[in-house]
């Protein structure tokens, strides 16, 4: 080992990091494997980082009172965009090859006494004066959904008539009682570049994001999250797997849908990954 290569795996490799954004600390990684033990930290703080300015520079001005809107939701980031920033990455979504910016918030849905008639038109369709403010379970009838001040903030700025909601009944969203886990997603898109997708879970059915991650969430590298703190410049960010990602290798965990589990896989072998 030479001098260079001495000082390159001790610890001025963490203050180097600290001025790299996370393609150029993969970069150094692959040159030089042995320091993934010491750069973990400072790798998951400049993935962190970059999410962070991401948002500044996606949403500018409103970035403040998105970042505000996150932490009084108490909303998580996760998702592929992880991945993506871990790896220096972007990659095309679904939505009209948009970036999929998936977050998540936790809410308690309110269930509608079908026995009271009340409450319901000549056509069955439930009556509720503040339609503003909430939104129904049309299909089933058996609960609604209110608006928080981030539904409100994202509704405000996305693009006009790019935005609308969709109750998820999909069996990969419920769990094994034929129950909903995920309840509405809200897609909004910004600068025609990016959909922010705010994932509704309802919060009868885990205690935390960790548990819902840990509990549903079907490829070890994709057990990620990103939140903010109440504190200026504060964040937090989980990152499961960080040498699976880096080295493009993963595992199933969770499978609730192996069909749907299959297909992301297929995605995934596509972006270079392999399964074990």
């Amino acid at each position: 080992m030479n001098t260079f290569q001495y000082i390159i795996c001790g610890d001025p490799c963490i203050i180097i990091c600290k001025f790299l954004n996370p393609k150029d600390i993969l970069t150094l990684y692959n040159m030089y494997p042995k320091i993934l033990p010491k750069i973990t930290n400072i790798y998951k703080r400049r993935v962190g980082e970059e999410i962070d300015k991401f948002f500044k520079d996606v949403l500018g001005d409103s970035y403040s009172e998105f970042r505000k809107e996150m932490v009084s939701a108490n909303a998580i980031l996760s998702g592929s965009l992880i991945i993506q920033t871990v790896l220096g990455e972007r990659w095309a979504g679904h939505n009209f090859n948009r970036l999929d910016v998936d977050i998540f918030l936790r809410v308690d849905p309110i269930y509608v006494d079908i026995t009271d008639t009340e409450s319901f038109n000549s056509r069955g369709v439930y009556i509720f004066p503040d339609y503003d403010n909430y939104t129904f379970y049309n299909n089933e009838y058996k609960f609604k959904l209110g608006y928080t001040g981030l539904h409100r903030f994202l509704h405000k700025i996305k693009d006009e008539n790019n935005g609308f909601s969709r109750y998820v009944t999909h069996s990969q969203y419920r769990d094994e009682f034929g129950e909903n886990v995920i309840l509405r997603i809200n897609d909004y898109v910004i600068k025609n570049e990016n959909i922010f997708q705010i994932v509704e879970l309802n919060s009868a059915k885990h205690q935390n994001y960790q548990e819902f991650i840990t509990d549903t969430v079907d490829f070890d590298i994709c057990k990620n999250f990103f939140y903010y703190k109440d504190h200026e410049d504060g964040f937090d960010i989980v990152i499961e797997n960080l040498n699976g990602i880096i080295n493009r290798k993963a595992t199933f965990g969770y499978v609730h849908d192996l069909k749907l589990s299959n297909e992301r896989r297929e995605k995934y072998i596509k972006r270079c990954f392999t399964f074990d």
